[in-house]
């Protein structure tokens, strides 16, 4: 078994999307409309719960003073936000898996129906990971607080809530590069099943998925969008952070899913014994 060519699959990953810039914007557009049709629909489903302005600021007077309880007429409006979000995203992720794999001919799920159930499929999985993973962050917070390497995490919350942003980005830089890499470890034993309900087949050929090698992936692409954004905050500027989350974000998305298709080639490769030393896909 090979090693995964690190550097090229992230290399890879980055140009593939560039390579057609029309599918590279048109799925922008897609995550865009989506998440504005999100939003829309949530603020429907709010005021039907009764949540006014006037409820709204309420509700911030109630959270400042500690009562977390008012949260809970909000949860069918972010409920609605959560799964068409999710929902588009695993859609999007499914497409730039399979380009990846097989090149943007082969890049749709069809029909749409079963386009639609893998990106459900995904979507849910990664909620269930975004969960774990949060999970992990607060565990790593707590034990770096407790040694006394970084700030606790009410004390970072409280930094934000000052609107410090340098200061809550300074106080977060180690909690940052440590959840990182847990995060893409842990991100990366669930990742071949991923790829699998991307590919839409159980058989992957992941028997040696290259777990650690792809974790070495997924840091150096995310790399991409937490230095800069790191960076922004330290400036203290809260538009430059959130602009540079927003477009490095979604391009950083769209990489990861190409990274997964890659992987999926260079196994499938190996199982018939192919040389996988160039990982081009044009």
């Amino acid at each position: 078994m090979q090693r995964l060519p690190i550097l090229d699959i992230v290399k890879q990953s980055f140009a593939l999307p560039f390579s057609r810039p029309v599918e590279f914007f048109k799925t922008i557009g897609l995550f865009i409309s989506v998440t504005v049709l999100a939003i829309i629909a949530a603020m429907i489903v709010g005021m039907a719960s009764g949540l006014s302005p006037e409820a709204m600021a309420s509700l911030e007077e109630s959270v400042a003073n500690g009562d977390f309880s008012a949260l809970a007429a909000m949860i069918p409006a972010l409920l609605v936000v959560v799964v068409l979000v999710m929902m588009v995203a695993a859609y999007i992720f499914n497409f730039w898996v399979r380009a990846g794999a097989f090149g943007f001919e082969h890049a749709r799920i069809k029909p749409l129906g079963a386009a639609l159930s893998a990106a459900f499929v995904n979507g849910l999985k990664f909620v269930l990971i975004a969960i774990l993973l949060g999970i992990v962050s607060f565990v790593i917070i707590s034990i770096l607080s407790t040694l006394g390497l970084t700030s606790s995490f009410s004390e970072q919350i409280a930094s934000s809530m000052d609107q410090d942003l340098a200061a809550a980005t300074r106080a977060g830089i180690l909690n940052q590069i440590v959840s990182l890499v847990a995060g893409s470890i842990i991100y990366s034993l669930f990742s071949a099943n991923l790829t699998q309900t991307a590919m839409r087949t159980d058989d992957e050929g992941l028997s040696h998925p290259h777990t650690v090698d792809f974790a070495v992936v997924l840091i150096l692409v995310y790399l991409v969008l937490l230095v800069p954004v790191t960076l922004a905050g330290l400036t203290g500027s809260a538009v430059l952070s959130t602009v540079i989350n927003l477009v490095l974000g979604v391009f950083v998305m769209f990489a990861i899913g190409v990274a997964h298709g890659i992987r999926y080639r260079i196994c499938r490769a190996e199982e018939v014994g192919v040389d996988t030393g160039n990982t081009s896909n044009e």
